[in-house]
């Protein structure tokens, strides 16, 4: 007797048994057609809702100048540089989902993307790099702290739309933009 004929036969059993268990469901439980998903209504944009601008700060970096025991005043130049990319946030929370469908919400999230990016001038997903050459100075027998505050914008609102007649609100963050701006604290002076 051959050593693989046991389990030959039974892979043959079992393969014939299951195919008759799927015919049988497939007699007892005929397959349903899906229900046909319907387009997406008509998105229309109304207008924008509580539209706040402000700056948020991003980073700062130190730069301490310690001229106590110089009989002169101390000059240095830096180079400071930073990286940001412009991000945008828009609520897909699963209530605003449900009320206006996936479909809906990704054509809504590409249309404000598209609109923000034209107001601000700025693309989402775009990495924005800003230089900048600063003079640091500090007079004798002193000491000065500079502190470079790194920003960037913060646009955040909420825009009313009309989808197949119902008002939906969307709220939305955009963090867009670098600058930086130089602090100053003068430090005690050695008499």
């Amino acid at each position: 007797m051959r050593p693989f004929a046991g389990i030959i036969t039974i892979a043959v059993a079992v393969a014939a048994i299951f195919l008759i268990v799927r015919a049988i469901k497939r007699l007892l439980w005929p397959p349903v057609d899906p229900v046909p998903v319907k387009p997406p209504g008509p998105i229309q944009f109304m207008k924008e809702l509580s539209v706040r601008q402000s700056e948020e700060v991003v980073g700062t970096e130190e730069y301490p100048l310690d001229n106590r025991f110089g009989d002169q005043a101390f000059t240095t130049v830096r180079q400071v540089s930073r990286e940001s990319t412009n991000e945008l946030s828009v609520d897909t929370s699963s209530q605003l989902a449900g009320k206006v469908g996936l479909e809906v919400l990704s054509v809504i999230k590409a249309e404000i993307e598209a609109q923000l990016s034209q107001q601000t001038g700025q693309k989402i997903g775009e990495k924005v790099t800003e230089s900048q050459t600063l003079t640091f100075s500090v007079g004798p027998k002193s000491s000065v702290l500079y502190e470079v505050v790194w920003k960037r914008k913060v646009r955040s609102g909420e825009r009313l739309y009309l989808s197949s007649g119902n008002p939906v609100t969307v709220p939305y963050r955009i963090n867009y933009g670098l600058s930086c701006e130089v602090r100053t604290q003068v430090q005690k002076a050695n008499r």
